[in-house]
């Protein structure tokens, strides 16, 4: 990887802490220092993780069960920032309590030079709400400019079926005549 790839991934890694799915290590835990990383949780909530680093650190931590029957009931409580992230923050807030381990707690990163910052500097990006009202439905089934966007006649209330109904049902055996 080049020096200017890393860069721009800390960058990014950085925005999951600043403005991402990591916000509540600034919001709720009120750190300051500079941070980038990663959350993730995986089906059902069953486990949950969060990476972050600095220049000078890594801390990583996992939640969760070998059992996958062992699990959150929501991603509110089982997500990796509700249950790994917290452990990264109270760490990192000890080591910054720590005389001799503070200055790891706070190292800062290289600024991202503007050439960089360029490639990260995108535009808001919408999803593309007519194929998902499609897939999973919506509540009025009368916007003729949606129904036709899909090939489809404006027909009375549409019966809801299920995703796998909708995209063909590709998951199921072809019976043999």
């Amino acid at each position: 990887m080049t020096k200017e790839t890393a860069m721009m991934m800390n960058s990014l890694l950085q925005s999951v802490v600043n403005d991402g799915t990591a916000g509540r290590y600034r919001w709720k835990y009120k750190m300051t220092n500079e941070l980038a990383g990663k959350t993730g949780t995986t089906q059902s909530n069953a486990d949950g993780w969060f990476i972050g680093y600095n220049p000078e650190i890594v801390i990583g931590t996992w939640v969760g069960a070998d059992n996958p029957g062992i699990h959150f009931n929501s991603t509110g409580l089982g997500s990796g920032a509700s249950m790994a992230l917290p452990i990264v923050a109270k760490l990192l807030d000890k080591i910054q309590d720590d005389k001799k381990l503070r200055p790891m707690g706070y190292a800062k990163f290289s600024p991202l030079p503007d050439r960089l910052a360029r490639y990260l500097d995108c535009e808001a990006e919408k999803e593309d709400k007519q194929f998902m009202e499609w897939l999973f439905g919506k509540k009025k089934k009368d916007d003729e400019e949606n129904t036709a966007a899909f090939g489809e006649e404006n027909e009375e209330e549409e019966e809801k079926k299920n995703i796998f109904d909708k995209i063909g049902n590709i998951f199921k055996k072809k019976k043999k005549d």
